[in-house]
């Protein structure tokens, strides 16, 4: 699955925008070297209901049935196999997807009774795109909204089945030639799933890096930097 992510900074993800002549505005937000879904922080999400700019979603999604936030806890994640069906994704995988935006994901080699920790990256380390979902929660409580989000995954192309060894998935990431289709809420349920496929095998890198991802106070440059260790992998 995808629960930790690490996010550019608001200038780096204007700069790459720029390249890709997306005319598109972007609010400065707080970045991340290393964040945990868990968490419940945001992410700079361009979705297809707001098409000229970037906005901050909170990861973990509630639809708008939710009551309160105790769903947020199981929805970081959206199997996209599955998410035209269950009830909680469907709706916004038909009318309300969007893209998320990130520069490096965080996975786990298991190694028998032991884990090495791996940072994922595109070879340039650009900011790069997940297919995702999005949902503006109104709080029944505080009358207040929310935009929330949630990542979808697939299954694992060569470079992820081997480092996420057991399961073998990896988060949905999409190209630039996919994004029309992807954004556009009168596509069909076909064409959106022709495009939730692994992304090509060659088009990442990674690497290993030290097991302080695990702990406390991980948001830190060194969390991504690279160790060498005897691996399988």
């Amino acid at each position: 699955m995808c629960y930790h992510v690490s996010t550019p900074v608001s200038m780096k993800l204007k700069l790459e925008l720029q390249r890709l002549e997306l005319d598109l505005s972007v609010p400065d937000y707080e970045s991340y070297f290393h964040l945990n879904g868990f968490e419940h922080k945001t992410l700079p999400v361009w979705a297809s209901l707001h098409p000229r700019e970037i906005i901050l979603g909170q990861w973990g999604f509630l639809p708008a049935w939710a009551q309160n936030k105790d769903l947020a806890a199981k929805t970081l994640n959206a199997v996209s196999e599955t998410a035209f069906e269950k009830p909680v994704f469907k709706e916004a995988m038909r009318h309300s997807r969007c893209l998320i935006w990130v520069d490096g994901i965080f996975e786990w080699q298991h190694l028998g009774k032991s884990k090495q920790a791996y940072f994922i990256s595109m070879p340039d380390a650009r900011p790069f795109a997940l297919g995702g979902l999005y949902s503006e929660w109104l709080d029944p409580a505080t009358q207040r909204t929310t935009p929330t989000i949630s990542i979808l995954t697939t299954t694992a192309n060569a470079l992820m089945a081997g480092i996420h060894n057991i399961k073998k998935r990896m988060p949905l990431i999409l190209e630039q030639t996919t994004w029309p289709v992807w954004q556009d809420n009168r596509a069909s349920e076909a064409l959106i799933k022709d495009i939730m496929i692994p992304l090509e095998d060659g088009k990442l890198q990674a690497h290993p890096i030290a097991n302080i991802i695990s702990g406390k106070n991980s948001n830190r440059a060194e969390v991504q930097q690279e160790v060498r260790k005897n691996l399988l992998f």
